[in-house]
């Protein structure tokens, strides 16, 4: 649908729930399919419709590419969901990628996975055929969602990192810090600059996945539970405490907030990130 035929539509839609009254009910625009076309539609919609509009919603397909952050910024501070994403890579590096670029940059209020339950064997999380009531193989994909999923609960915050491959969500009630680094590259190592914080403590929890090997949302053997080898000011490093082998995994960081919050991932020396094929 154009955005002129859309603004009519809206137009009429408004008039109609105002008969009903329901004049006050706000609508949600527009379900686009790309980031681009969300918002050159935004763009050319007329005052009186995005007065209207108390939700904007836009689906993923432009996977690693499109104007999020050019949509987030038209859009202000209103509410946004990515309501449907879906890759067929069975691995789950671009979904996780994907992830980090809207978390990042369109910053949505949710964000939705078009169909994980499918037979298709790129497409989905657990390979499924739900008209004969069987459930197959589980992708790679579900236990790469799961490190964000499992951490990044509700409520929490997004803190900005200046790194789409580096996810920090913050829990103001319980004081901990979750970390969700992506790495497709070889193995490099990452350090976390955590000295905005008034004070940081363990222990540091580390579950991996590995799309392309045999880690799924596992702990790598000696560092599932760290503890900081210092703790005071900036660069703070942490090492390897495998007297602790607990392969549950809760937050990467339990610390206290000071006045002003700001992550910032930089590449250094503390902790090494394994390459995308698990070598």
């Amino acid at each position: 649908m154009s955005p002129a035929d859309q603004t009519t539509l809206s137009l009429l839609l408004q008039k109609e729930l105002d008969r009903l009254g329901f004049g006050q009910t706000p609508v949600a625009a527009s379900d686009e399919s790309q980031y681009f076309a969300a918002l050159k539609v935004w763009q050319s919609l007329n005052p009186d419709v995005k007065a209207m509009v108390g939700q904007v919603k836009v689906h993923g397909y432009q996977c690693v590419k499109g104007p999020r952050a050019e949509l987030r910024q038209a859009t202000a501070d209103m509410r946004l969901w990515n309501t449907e994403y879906g890759d067929d890579k069975a691995a789950g590096l671009e979904t996780a990628r994907c992830i980090g670029l809207d978390l990042q940059l369109l910053r949505p209020a949710a964000w939705c996975y078009w169909q994980p339950l499918v037979s298709s064997a790129g497409w989905a999380m657990i390979r499924s055929d739900l008209a004969a009531k069987t459930i197959g193989t589980i992708n790679p994909k579900f236990f790469v969602l799961a490190q964000f999923t499992r951490h990044i609960r509700p409520g929490r915050t997004i803190l900005a990192t200046g790194d789409p491959a580096v996810i920090a969500a913050f829990d103001p009630k319980s004081s901990k810090l979750v970390l969700v680094t992506v790495n497709v590259g070889a193995a490099r190592p990452a350090t976390f600059d955590l000295s905005a914080f008034k004070s940081v403590s363990g222990p540091v929890y580390l579950p991996m996945t590995e799309p392309n090997a045999n880690s799924l949302y596992q702990a790598p053997l000696g560092t599932e539970t760290a503890r900081p080898a210092a703790a005071d000011g900036a660069g703070r490093k942490f090492r390897s405490d495998p007297r602790n082998r607990r392969s549950c995994c809760a937050e990467n960081y339990a610390i206290r907030a000071g006045a002003s919050i700001t992550v910032r991932a930089k590449v250094a020396g503390a902790c090494q990130v394994p390459s995308a094929n698990g070598k």
